[in-house]
């Protein structure tokens, strides 16, 4: 720090063991809270701890969110969100988990007035990453799954025609959407101006619900593939 006004600076730290394994010497925790309120009856907060041991790092927030939302032409709502975060890393592995809970009140809509909407939704997330010679290797895996109520809670909270057929209480039916996504790619670096990209992706999606359901529609849709990228760039020169 120089100068009679001077607020920040750049410390420059040489260290005679390379930065991993000066890492797996380095441990600690921390913990932070927060509690805030507003008009509409807001009230949110949450929890969140950290940790760093032996080169292993991560992390678990939980938060929760209530109030009433204004929604235009129909009043106010109430609103409840609650939510359970974690992730965790070690070299080139990364994994997170999201949980998250949502109840929706009613409020007038057309002549009529919603019903109570509520669902749940898990996200788990994991990537790999690892270098092998010139070769860059990543993975990837996705799962989202929701669960909760189905849309006619709003548009037909009656359960009227054609869903009176199948259930006589809407709010009660619930439907379950889950989705897998898997990838792999690996880069390499051919030349100072080439690169070479492989990979292979592929997505399955499942539905399973009793009303609201299109005639002769699949509950299951998959895809995949495989990608070969070859890149050329100009050279620094000809820029």
């Amino acid at each position: 720090l120089y100068g009679a006004n001077a607020f920040a600076g750049v410390i420059n730290i040489v260290t005679k063991i390379s930065l991993p394994k000066l890492a797996d010497r380095v441990q600690g925790t921390a913990l932070e809270t927060a509690v805030a309120g507003g008009n509409l009856d807001l009230l949110e907060g949450h929890v969140t701890g950290a940790f760093l041991q032996g080169g292993t790092e991560g992390s678990v927030s939980i938060s929760g969110y209530s109030g009433r939302t204004p929604i235009l032409l129909n009043g106010d709502a109430e609103h409840r969100v609650d939510r359970l975060h974690a992730n965790v890393r070690r070299g080139g592995f990364t994994g997170s988990v999201l949980h998250t809970e949502h109840k929706n009140g009613s409020f007038p809509f057309d002549t009529t007035t919603t019903l109570v909407a509520s669902h749940k939704t898990d996200v788990v997330d994991l990537r790999y990453e690892r270098q092998v010679g010139e070769t860059t290797l990543r993975g990837s895996a996705t799962y989202n799954h929701y669960r909760g109520t189905v849309c006619g809670v709003c548009h037909n909270n009656q359960t009227g025609p054609p869903d009176d057929a199948l259930t006589f209480d809407l709010a009660g039916e619930r439907e379950s959407d889950q989705r897998l996504r898997l990838a792999l790619r690996a880069d390499r670096s051919l030349t100072d101006t080439q690169d070479l990209t492989a990979g292979f992706e592929a997505l399955s999606d499942h539905i399973e619900r009793d009303v609201i359901v299109q005639p002769g529609a699949d509950q299951t849709m998959a895809s995949g593939g495989i990608y070969l990228q070859h890149q050329w760039r100009l050279p620094a020169r000809l820029k």
